[in-house]
């Protein structure tokens, strides 16, 4: 199932929380294209001009220079050390499988006990619930 199918249905439902305060190291933005494996074991492109993003647990995700915006340097944790500006999002943990089309057009599969995270229905992207736990504060 495409959670997309029925992404105003789950906005409707979701909870706000917003990503605590942890920083990330940031490298970029690269030069040429480059093939990053994400934690959900997905190939994705890093075109020219994004940034590679190293998550909690060690995990890589390309973002674009616009995701990027929403980083700020974190100076006392060290070079290419950053962390998200306060940004309230919508969260809902799913109980069944499926795949989420994320707004730079990835396809995300997810799990039960994962979140979708949304800014809005129309951009989402899905969370294992372990990283979700330890990166977010739902409000």
């Amino acid at each position: 199932m495409r959670i997309n199918d029925i992404a105003l249905e789950i906005f409707n439902k979701a909870k706000k929380a917003y990503k605590k305060p942890v920083s990330v190291h940031i490298e970029g933005p690269v030069q040429s294209e480059k093939v990053i494996s994400t934690w959900e074991n997905k190939n994705q492109i890093a075109s020219p001009g994004d940034y590679i993003i190293s998550g909690i647990k060690g995990e890589k995700y390309p973002i674009p220079a616009t995701v990027f915006n929403d980083y700020e340097p974190d100076f006392e944790t060290g070079v290419n050390m950053y962390k998200k500006k306060k940004k309230i999002v919508y969260v809902y943990k799913v109980d069944f499988k499926g795949e989420v089309k994320t707004a730079q057009g990835e396809i995300l599969d997810f799990q039960p006990g994962y979140y979708i995270v949304m800014e809005s229905p129309d951009k989402m992207w899905a969370v294992d619930g372990k990283v979700f736990e330890q990166s977010y504060i739902i409000i």
